[in-house]
């Protein structure tokens, strides 16, 4: 049997079975307990803010030195002058470095989450309407994620 539970220690301050059934600790006023659950759920939702934003900042800036590093590619496709495409190809290499380290930051990201327990049962099915809909992205319109890492 599904239970949603709040807990206090070894304590089940609430539990709402999976017919909607309420139960609380006698011991606390029902005011007690949803100061207490509410008090949860804003910390939950606060964890999982910062890591968004977290997220956001990381994912955002290994993308922007990505379309940097591909501009860059592109004006030394288009420059004729050798000393001008040594220049760009020294900025390019730096590009590089730093999307490197950009793209260790996201991995030292994903293994700290994959550490955690998920907080869903199962990984999203589809992708943000943001994602497909973007025209500078190779998902554009398509509807799944690439589950293919070979």
């Amino acid at each position: 049997m599904n239970k949603i539970q709040l807990t206090l220690g070894d304590k089940h301050l609430l539990t709402i079975d999976e017919n909607g059934k309420v139960e609380l600790d006698p011991s606390y006023t029902a005011d007690q307990i949803a100061l207490m659950f509410w008090e949860k759920v804003g910390r939950r939702f606060a964890e999982y803010d910062l890591i968004y934003q977290h997220m956001e900042s990381v994912l955002s800036r290994v993308g922007q030195a990505d379309i940097t590093g591909e501009s860059i590619k592109k004006e030394i496709e288009n420059t004729t002058d050798p000393l001008q495409i040594r220049v760009l190809v020294e900025s390019f290499q730096q590009n590089q470095r730093d999307l490197e380290k950009l793209v260790g930051e996201a991995i030292e990201l994903g293994r700290g989450l994959a550490k955690r327990p998920m907080p869903i049962n199962q990984p999203p099915t589809k992708l943000p309407d943001c994602i497909v809909k973007d025209e500078d992205t190779e998902y554009r319109g398509k509807t799944e994620p690439d589950r293919n890492l070979n």
